[in-house]
């Protein structure tokens, strides 16, 4: 019984798919076309013994994953987590360059100790 599962899957353009692996072993269990949330949900009721599932920020993962196994904790792919702390870092130094770069530029001379 797989312990954890993880999700979507890019075919083409403007096809999609949802592709079920499992972490442990990394190998691929399911992959269903589409992006609905029944399919992973019924998956999940007939597999009750899934405790982590590994998903990107999908809201149709999320509801799909809460009805079919409501007690899994949910966790975000290496993806998908490294791409949200980027654009956290790159918030925030776009920021501190607009708002600190000011009281930097503005800042009186220093007088060096000779």
């Amino acid at each position: 019984m797989p312990s954890r599962s993880a999700g979507w899957l890019a075919l083409y353009p403007d096809v999609y798919g949802k592709l079920l692996v499992d972490a442990d072993t990394r190998l691929p269990i399911e992959l269903w076309a589409g992006r609905d949330a029944e399919q992973p949900a019924a998956w999940l009721r007939t597999h009750p013994g899934v405790k982590v599932v590994c998903r990107d920020g999908s809201l149709v993962h999320r509801q799909g994953i809460t009805d079919g196994a409501p007690d899994a904790v949910q966790v975000s792919d290496r993806f998908h987590l490294w791409q949200g702390l980027s654009k956290g870092v790159s918030d925030v130094a776009a920021y501190c360059k607009d708002t600190c770069g000011h009281a930097w530029h503005n800042l009186p001379p220093t007088t060096q100790n000779p």
